[in-house]
């Protein structure tokens, strides 16, 4: 029985840990920056006339909508986000791969989301949290 519940008690904080390990910035805006793939789903690698872009993604915590941010992909490897309405949010990046000559070929990636271990850097998940700093008290007077 006590074996039970020690093995129990391991995978709830297997489970919780990495809810808890998670990184909230608290800022208005924040940079991102990733590494681009060098292979395909395949396996096989990105061929060297390729030519990578992409597409910078939001989700705000707690929900399954995404929102791109960037109007027209961009081929930088950064990004420099902006937020305007309070919340907590994820930060997502897609790949689309396009020929030389400028046609995009293939599906765009999975986006990799910032709350999903495998796709964040030393798999140390963060998001942005944005809240408007309360206003500052009026009439104040003696007692």
């Amino acid at each position: 029985m006590k074996k039970i519940l020690a093995l129990a008690l391991v995978i709830t904080v297997i489970t919780i840990v990495p809810v808890w390990a998670t990184t909230w910035y608290p800022l208005d805006s924040k940079g991102v920056q990733w590494i681009a793939p060098t292979v395909l789903t395949s396996g096989n690698p990105i061929p060297a006339d390729n030519m990578l872009k992409y597409h910078v993604y939001l989700r705000r915590d707690g929900t399954i909508t995404e929102t791109r941010i960037t109007d027209q992909p961009i081929e930088a490897t950064q990004y420099y986000i902006t937020i305007t309405e309070e919340g907590r949010y994820w930060v997502g990046v897609q790949v689309l791969r396009y020929l030389s000559d400028g046609t995009l070929v293939g599906e765009p990636s999975e986006i990799a989301w910032t709350d999903d271990p495998t796709v964040v850097a030393a798999g140390e998940t963060w998001g942005i949290s944005f809240y408007f700093p309360t206003a500052k008290p009026s009439d104040i007077a003696p007692l």
